[in-house]
């Protein structure tokens, strides 16, 4: 998903990536940051999925990303259960709850390699079951002003989806000036792994988010075998 403004950090994350990806160009000129604008190029970029492939990747043009995140992923998601939305980004903020810091602490200590929530933080690269992505278009289409990330994660929500976060996070933000509207200070990864995502061990323990068990109770999913061959560059609408 990207924007013209940023052809030089597209063609650097065209590079990183383990893969020829297809990338949706924004064609609406200069950028701006209203959420039906923003939305439009995310729904786009979200079509641009491979209708036979088990997941869909789409990554925002202000990311930045670990070797091998795409061969990592794969491996990844074979831990995920089938109904779920992965986010490789764990950012910061004066916005963030601070249960977010105690849990990536909490996985530090258990070298859990996930964090489990209910909720989508962070829209710089998400990961969706091809299959929901029609549905969520769908329900998307009618938040009229509300920006991209959040309609996702709005989505979510109403669909009780777990929310998998890898841990350390995959994907990082550049700290390049927003083309919409967030301080770029308040744009990087609580901790961003610097080596190959092939190096993480997927099955490790699980630190959940405790909003989640209050609101649901404990939770358990399937797990099986995914293949990632869908993946897309968005523009980072810059949030």
């Amino acid at each position: 998903m990207a924007h013209s403004n940023r052809l030089a950090e597209v063609a650097e994350l065209l590079a990183a990536l383990d893969c020829d990806v297809p990338v949706h160009w924004d064609p609406e000129g200069p950028p701006a940051g209203g959420g039906d604008r923003v939305w439009r190029q995310a729904r786009a970029t979200w079509q641009l999925h491979d209708p036979a492939a088990d997941w869909h990747v789409l990554i925002q043009d202000d990311a930045i990303v670990c070797p091998d995140l795409l061969a990592g992923l794969e491996q990844a998601l074979e831990h995920v259960p089938a109904d779920a939305v992965v986010s490789p980004y764990l950012g910061t903020g004066r916005n963030v709850p601070r249960r977010w810091q105690v849990m990536a602490e909490q996985a530090d200590k258990r070298g859990a390699p996930w964090i489990v929530s209910g909720r989508v933080m962070w829209g710089v690269c998400l990961a969706l079951p091809v299959a929901r992505i029609p549905e969520m278009i769908t329900w998307c289409d009618r938040k009229a002003g509300m920006p991209d990330d959040m309609r996702v994660g709005a989505w979510a929500v109403r669909n009780q989806l777990d929310v998998w976060y890898p841990w350390p996070s995959l994907v990082d933000h550049r700290t390049v000036p927003s083309l919409t509207k967030s301080r770029a200070r308040d744009r990087v990864a609580r901790r961003h792994h610097d080596g190959s995502a092939l190096d993480i061990d997927w099955s490790g323990p699980v630190v959940t988010d405790p909003m989640l068990a209050r609101h649901r109770g404990p939770r358990s999913g399937p797990r099986g075998a995914w293949r990632v061959r869908s993946v897309t560059t968005a523009p980072g609408a810059g949030r």
